[in-house]
């Protein structure tokens, strides 16, 4: 059996949405047969006999506004829809990405719980927890609303211009109507092209987040290689991109239609060996030998003594109740980093201090320039690295000057003790 690399597109949920909004779009036109088409004849008479007066034209506003109005009706039935519509995209991605956790990784994936502490790295907790879920959901239904709402207000002026020019023009009633039922095919592939776009850039979006959410950090591009592939899109069949580069900014799924899928490449220790949780509520990277690196401090000194397996921090040593871990509950924090939505900055090495002394030294593994941010928190003007205490000292062994991170600034947030995560979206 061919080992599951890349997550298959909703095609069911797609076809279900793509009814949906067919539905919605065959509603309006039967509204317009129903209560526009039979008055043409009326306007049309109106502008003959009273060419003086705007009365024609206060009849096709009063027709249009009930147009309008029965359409925001008939939305209201839809919309409801639409949270029913993110969850079953959901749970197919959801399935998708356990097999292809499963497959890769041989680990099985946790059910996941609301609110349960969740972490980083595969297969760590009884249950875990998607935040990107929420924002996700209510960011997919407001703009899916908007989209689905453009539906009557694009057609209706529309046809309102064309009864106009034809009543103006003495078209035959004929003819005016013609116009307005050819009109109608424009609405139902619009509607079909909302559903298709939506539902991938939903599944390509829930892809993205799920993959991040264990660590993975870079992905290769796969096209469907049929004859509707973009010829930019053939081209990076193969490629690999990262997360948070893209391919000119650009993942699959993202543009209009995009049918291409992101096959998860799992180089990254961290996201396939889990590890044991230490005493501060976060977890350590994987174990590899790393006896070959020269260990100094911030001064040039080295720091290992003979025959031990840790190293002295080269970063300043605080410790104590008066650290961010001696004021807030480290659950707390975590919860704050646990967000694969929040945007990383420049830490400089020399301004971090750490409230872990000792550093075990067969978790320290290499440098890698594309190393998964460190976090960081500000306590009393004082950065304090929460998570990333081997990262960082690899970092200082190979003179890097700075990291990435993310930073929780709790200086900001004095008197509050319930950390809640920010989130932000594309």
């Amino acid at each position: 059996m061919t080992k599951k690399t890349t997550f298959n597109n909703p095609d069911s949920q797609e076809r279900e949405y793509t009814r949906l909004l067919l539905r919605y779009s065959r509603q309006l036109q039967a509204d317009v047969n129903r209560v526009l088409l039979p008055r043409i004849d009326d306007i049309q008479v109106q502008y003959k006999v009273e060419t003086r007066t705007d009365t024609w034209i206060d009849t096709l506003d009063a027709l249009m506004a009930e147009l309008m109005r029965l359409a925001l009706g008939a939305l209201g039935s839809v919309v409801t829809r639409l949270p029913g519509q993110f969850n079953a995209v959901s749970k197919f991605n959801e399935g998708q990405f356990k097999l292809v956790v499963k497959a890769n990784t041989g680990l099985t994936l946790p059910p996941v719980m609301p609110g349960a502490p969740s972490s980083s790295l595969l297969g760590v907790n009884v249950f875990r927890s998607e935040p990107f879920l929420k924002p996700l959901a209510e960011g997919w239904i407001s703009e899916n609303t908007s989209l689905i709402k453009s539906l009557p207000t694009r057609l209706h002026p529309e046809l309102e211009g064309i009864v106009r020019r034809g009543v103006m023009n003495g078209q035959s009633v004929k003819d005016i109507k013609d116009q307005i039922k050819a009109r109608y095919g424009v609405t139902d592939y619009r509607a079909k092209l909302i559903a298709q776009d939506q539902i991938l850039k939903l599944n390509a979006d829930l892809t993205r987040y799920r993959l991040q959410s264990v660590g993975v950090a870079k992905y290769v591009w796969r096209s469907v290689q049929d004859s509707r592939v973009r010829p930019e899109h053939a081209d990076r069949n193969g490629n690999e991109y990262t997360w948070k580069e893209g391919a000119g900014g650009e993942h699959p799924g993202q543009p209009v239609r995009c049918r291409c899928r992101a096959e998860a490449v799992w180089d990254n220790e961290e996201a396939q060996q889990p590890e044991p949780i230490n005493g501060t509520g976060y977890r350590s990277p994987p174990a590899q030998n790393t006896e070959a690196h020269k260990w100094i401090d911030k001064n040039g000194n080295p720091t290992k003594p003979e025959g031990s397996s840790v190293v002295e921090t080269p970063l300043p040593l605080i410790t104590g109740p008066d650290t961010p871990l001696g004021v807030q509950k480290p659950g707390e924090i975590a919860e704050y980093f646990r967000s694969p939505l929040l945007s990383s900055v420049k830490v400089k090495l020399s301004e971090l201090s750490t409230s872990q002394g000792p550093i075990d030294l067969p978790r320290i593994q290499p440098w890698k320039d594309n190393a998964p941010p460190i976090q960081v928190v500000i306590w009393k003007g004082q950065k304090y690295i929460f998570q990333g205490n081997h990262r960082t000292v690899s970092a200082w062994i190979n003179n890097v000057k700075e990291l990435d991170a993310y930073v929780l600034d709790l200086d900001a947030k004095a008197g509050q003790k319930l950390i809640k995560p920010k989130f932000r979206t594309k």
